[in-house]
């Protein structure tokens, strides 16, 4: 049978790591006005922080941290160009989410 303890605790560490920042990131984006208004695009009723990314990207970092220091998964910290390729793709993505959450991108210029 397969050994998934590693991958519990890893995924574990990111479900609760997120859980508990989240409401974190929440007050600080209604303190900032980060709110997504309610309009014709959006279905909440009330206006939502709208950075939750934040909490996401910091569980992800948790769980990355504690997985580099467990055993089981130091055959994934060896070659560091392809982990350095995953965290710049996930930076780029988590800048543009936040960018986008604050500043309100148009359509057109997510796609291009």
């Amino acid at each position: 049978m397969i050994d998934l303890n590693g991958y519990l605790i890893v995924g574990g560490c990111a479900a609760v790591v997120t859980a508990v920042t989240t409401p974190v990131v929440a007050i600080v984006a209604r303190k900032q006005g980060w709110m997504a208004e309610p309009d014709e695009r959006r279905s909440h009723p009330v206006a939502t922080p709208d950075v939750g990314g934040i909490a996401f990207f910091v569980g992800l970092l948790a769980s990355l941290l504690l997985a580099s220091q467990m055993d089981r998964f130091s055959g994934l910290f060896q070659n560091r160009s392809e982990l350095i390729g995953v965290l710049i793709a996930a930076v780029v993505i988590f800048a543009l989410g936040i960018f986008d959450d604050i500043r309100e991108v148009s359509a057109p210029m997510k796609v291009t």
